[in-house]
């Protein structure tokens, strides 16, 4: 059950880090440099290996150096998945973004057959249907009033994105090597290499990319608003952060990785959504959105419901 509940909480840090995310990158960095973001997580994945390293000892270095490899591997590649979420963030409309990244799922459960050779039994399946059924139940639905044009750009990236960051999840199950260990030691231990990957690739980016050195200098060190910046940065890292230690903690208790990544995606619509709703109520001149009609709620509650009943179906 702690599997199912982990990737729900994941999703409330990890909108609200994408919140912050976005209006950092959207009023701050060109198009083509967007990516340079991800180099002011640097810090704090610093801060992290530290306080993994202070909690879990020298317990962290007793893994294969195959699997400590490997897991950097999947570290590496989520940087190349979060570099493309970004860019897709300052180039496209949060509703072409929120859709496309609803085949998450199918490409983990595609990604798990293949690599893992997962199987999931009938009740999972079905459970599976009903989360991305109400899913798309929010991210298709329409205002009825104008027809709404996909950019197939934004879809490609987000495409990419996602595709990377479900690779990035099944390589790092691929390489857990439980060991008789307890789930909480092999978290420090995988999440520790996993940590280590990361950084590794940021600082490569930031050596290879000039440009983006640049222009996260000009944002945050010699910018009007560096101070406001800084802060913004600092709560998109602390939110993220948690947000994937309880991913990683949820992806090794979870029986399956698409079934993790569906109840994830699905509750990070309804978190947008939430946040959205909340920063134009405290808010109302940063946004305003529209009255829902009752056929939105409607669609709201069916969507929930479909969910809600997946779940139990899983579990």
């Amino acid at each position: 059950m702690l599997w199912v509940l982990l990737p729900v909480v994941a999703a409330i840090f990890y909108g609200i880090g994408s919140y912050v995310e976005n209006h950092v990158v959207d009023n701050e960095f060109q198009r083509k440099k967007a990516g340079a973001f991800i180099l002011s997580r640097i810090p704090i994945f610093c801060i992290s290996l530290i306080v993994l390293l202070l909690i879990f000892g020298r317990s962290v270095f007793m893994v294969t150096p195959m699997d400590a490899l490997g897991l950097m591997l999947a570290g590496a590649i989520n940087v190349i998945g979060s570099v493309y979420y970004l860019k897709a963030l300052r180039e496209g409309d949060t509703v072409d973004i929120t859709i496309f990244s609803q085949v998450g799922p199918l490409i983990s459960l595609g990604l798990g057959v293949v690599m893992l050779n997962e199987k999931i039994n009938s009740s999972q399946s079905l459970g599976f249907l009903f989360i991305m059924a109400g899913a798309c139940v929010v991210a298709l639905m329409s205002d009825g009033k104008k027809k709404h044009t996909p950019d197939f750009r934004v879809a490609g990236i987000t495409l990419i994105s996602i595709f990377f960051s479900m690779l990035s999840d099944v390589v790092y199950v691929y390489f857990l090597n439980r060991g008789g260990t307890t789930n909480l030691v092999l978290f420090g231990q995988t999440f520790f290499f996993f940590q280590i990957g990361s950084l590794v690739a940021m600082i490569v980016a930031a050596v290879l990319f000039e440009g983006w050195r640049s222009a996260l200098g000009k944002v945050f060190i010699h910018g009007k608003k560096k101070k406001a910046n800084y802060g913004l940065a600092m709560i998109e890292n602390i939110t993220w952060g948690i947000a994937d230690s309880l991913a990683k903690l949820g992806l090794i208790l979870t029986p399956v990785v698409a079934l993790f990544s569906a109840v994830g995606r699905a509750s990070g619509l309804f978190v947008s959504l939430f946040i959205t709703f909340a920063v134009s109520k405290m808010f109302p001149r940063l946004i305003r959105i529209k009255k829902m009609s009752k056929q939105a709620v409607f669609r709201y509650m069916l969507s929930a419901i479909l969910i809600v009943v997946g779940i139990i179906v899983m579990v």
